[in-house]
């Protein structure tokens, strides 16, 4: 800018109204379906682990079809959660389902 300009700055809060699209509405709805599937593989995991206390990782993706960490990750959810709890070694160990 030259001498013949001056410079002015506005500031304002610019407020935009929200309103819940079909997308949105449709992402809330897969993210509820998710949740689902995954307390639905929960549950059959903890079913495993009661029919069969000494069951393994392979075994559960095998049974269940789910992938490896998908399976390793149920299981620490339900540990942390203080559903199930494996007792013993890896090796020779088995699960005790809590609740």
């Amino acid at each position: 800018f030259g001498p013949d300009y001056i410079k002015v700055s506005i500031k304002y809060n610019r407020v935009v109204a929200h309103k819940t699209s079909k997308s949105e509405q449709e992402s809330e709805q897969e993210s509820e379906q998710k949740v689902n599937k995954s307390q639905l593989n929960m549950n059959r995991i903890v079913s495993e682990m009661r029919n069969n206390p000494n069951i393994t990782t392979m075994e559960l993706i095998t049974i269940i079809g789910l992938k490896k960490t998908s399976i390793q990750k149920y299981i620490r959810i339900l540990e942390n959660d203080g559903i199930i709890k494996h007792m013993g070694s890896n090796k020779n160990g088995y699960w005790e389902v809590l609740k």
